[in-house]
């Protein structure tokens, strides 16, 4: 199966989530040295997945972009559990 080749949007619409892309000096506070990072504020809603800057090759741009979507996936099941426990209330 051959992929599609994308290009980095500055947004990502996943179920009940609205997930910002930035492009961000690798030390920066997001950062931290790192490839990427994601977080999540609690009081806005909103959640941010951020890539370092001199990442200049599109592949290289486009991995790191899907390795923190795989970790904001995963952990937000955490965190709509914990900030939106609402979200899985269920009817009798």
């Amino acid at each position: 199966m051959k992929i599609k080749p994308f290009r980095i949007r500055t947004a990502i619409v996943l179920p009940g989530l609205v997930v910002q892309v930035r492009f961000s000096p690798r030390d920066s506070k997001d950062l931290e040295g790192d490839n990427g990072a994601w977080e999540y504020d609690p009081d806005t809603g909103k959640a941010v997945i951020y890539i370092a800057d001199d990442i200049k090759k599109l592949a290289k741009q486009r991995y790191a972009l899907i390795h923190e979507l795989d970790h904001l996936w995963t952990d937000y099941i955490h965190v709509a559990l914990t900030y939106h426990p609402d979200l899985f209330e269920l009817d009798p």
